[in-house]
């Protein structure tokens, strides 16, 4: 890990963003579909952040209108996710994701996740052969690529020293020393291979209304787009309306039908940017994802994503 200590790190990018378009064309280190899953607002939508400290890799994003992410990390690469102490929780391949739990991404991986209003992520990548060096210098067994777990947590004392760490990169990049991002290297990788903190994993409390809306959510993740309705969700969710309508709206800022309605949206955008077939028209789009009104559909997607469907597609096809 001689090579972390000997460099400094150099800010990439830093980039604050007001819409959709601003934001893809700031992501460089990640492969990353964003997806927004309610209008922008005319303000200050977020701020992504990239850092390069020789084979480790910072990044910093925070978002202020709720997205469905999808992508690849960093190639040959580690990559850890720490989510901001103010995150509450996060919908995360089909898991619900508490702030305490750190994310663990190998490379080709798939980034599938769903943010809520106000998502905030620190993200640490180490090349494998970087993160070989560091277990060596531990004295830590490095674990083969099945055996790596995807999730584990840091004590609570750790992981604000940590986040300290972090904010001093987001705020003053120029002056994060090399001993800083070598020590968050150790924290993570050392936490992440402890034998003993597989079981240490604290299981946060529940609340009737995250259950709720994790069975919602599964469902709409593995159901036709046609099916959805707001009576499904209650019935799946085994809750009443207005506890889903509490849950949606305090994770996303949306009401469970509006919620379906831009998920119905997002997945005709990802039809229309990666059509199935050469000949694949509006229409079939539109009737697959359960609308029913073209007029509508094409305002709404509009309003959405900045051009009309069909504009979408013949600049794909």
């Amino acid at each position: 890990m001689d090579a972390i200590v000997r460099n400094r790190v150099s800010p990439l990018i830093d980039v604050r963003f007001r819409d959709i378009d601003e934001l893809r064309s700031a992501v460089a280190l990640w492969d990353l579909r964003f997806h927004p899953i309610q209008r922008e607002q005319p303000v200050e939508a977020g701020r992504i952040a990239q850092f390069s400290c020789a084979s480790v890799d910072f990044a910093y994003a925070r978002f202020h209108t709720a997205f469905d992410q999808s992508g690849a990390p960093p190639a040959n690469r580690i990559t850890f996710a720490v989510f901001g102490s103010d995150l509450k929780r996060l919908w995360w391949r089909n898991q619900d994701v508490a702030n305490d739990t750190v994310v663990v991404y190998q490379s080709g991986d798939e980034l599938k996740s769903i943010s809520g209003t106000d998502f905030e992520v620190y993200t640490i990548s180490i090349a494998e052969a970087e993160l070989e060096a560091l277990c060596q210098s531990l004295r830590i067994p490095a674990p083969s690529a099945a055996a790596r777990r995807e999730t584990f947590s840091i004590p609570a004392p750790v992981a604000q020293v940590l986040r300290e760490r972090l904010r001093s990169l987001r705020d003053d990049p120029l002056n994060f020393t090399d001993g800083e991002a070598r020590e968050v290297a150790i924290t993570l990788v050392s936490a992440w291979l402890s034998p003993s903190e597989a079981l240490k994993i604290r299981r946060p409390s529940v609340r009737a209304r995250d259950i709720a809306l994790g069975r919602a959510l599964e469902f709409i993740e593995s159901t036709d787009l046609d099916s959805l309705s707001t009576d499904a969700l209650c019935q799946v969710a085994n809750a009443s309306e207005r506890t889903l309508q509490y849950a949606f709206r305090e994770r996303f800022g949306l009401t469970p039908a509006a919620f379906i309605r831009a998920y119905r949206l997002v997945h005709a955008r990802r039809m229309l940017v990666a059509p199935p077939r050469a000949n694949m028209t509006v229409s079939e789009v539109l009737f697959g994802c359960g609308f029913n009104n073209r007029g509508r559909f094409s305002a709404d997607y509009q309003r959405a994503f900045g051009e009309l469907p069909s504009g979408t597609l013949l600049t794909r096809q």
